[in-house]
């Protein structure tokens, strides 16, 4: 099932309807393993530095992406983390102007967590200028959709708002100040943490 684009406000009762033609449909729904919810964000708006530091912080919460939707999907090939790949390679060329957009989406495989490769026309896919987060499995959980949703469009509202000096100023002090917590509540906000028990 696919939506047409959606402001964030409404996807949530597009999804509630969904489910409710799925129950009428099929009592017994099975979300398998093979099984996943795509979110798409909008990126031709952004500024190509608010593009990199979007892609710094994606990277930086990898890890707390993949331990909220389980490690079913962290192992999933449909799902591969961008630690997993060639990919922070090609993202640091990028970030540091040896590569260009074009190459690193030109290059970038489908399948992983954060898939890139619909923001240009590529293998005879049409371009939809969007960022896919692929790491949330198959559910009817709304409140976890939610969260989810509210965490990616966090993220990206973050990667616009902060500078790149303040953003290195986070990284370059987290593995001396171990002020991750803190950092985790500058880029998602704390009206977050009552879903994670901070």
């Amino acid at each position: 099932f696919i939506t047409a684009p959606l402001p964030p406000k409404e996807t949530l009762a597009a999804l509630a309807l969904l489910w409710a033609v799925l129950h009428k449909l099929a009592k017994n729904r099975d979300f398998s393993w093979r099984t996943s919810i795509h979110v798409h964000v909008n990126m031709r708006d952004l500024e190509e530095s608010e593009l990199k530091r979007f892609l710094i912080l994606t990277e930086v919460f990898e890890g707390f992406f993949f331990d909220l939707v389980g490690d079913h999907r962290r192992n999933s090939i449909f799902c591969v983390p961008l630690s997993e790949t060639e990919l922070l390679r090609q993202i640091k060329a990028y970030i540091h102007k040896k590569i260009g957009l074009a190459d690193l989406v030109g290059s970038w495989p489908k399948y992983s967590a954060l898939n890139l490769s619909r923001m240009f026309n590529q293998g005879g896919a049409p371009a939809i200028g969007t960022a896919e987060f692929r790491h949330l499995g198959g559910t009817e959980n709304l409140d976890l959709i939610s969260v989810w949703i509210s965490l990616i469009l966090k993220l990206y509202e973050s990667a616009v708002k902060m500078n790149d000096d303040e953003l290195k100023h986070w990284l370059k002090d987290l593995n001396t100040s171990s002020e991750y917590l803190a950092f985790m509540l500058q880029v998602f906000g704390a009206e977050l943490t009552h879903h994670f028990h901070i």
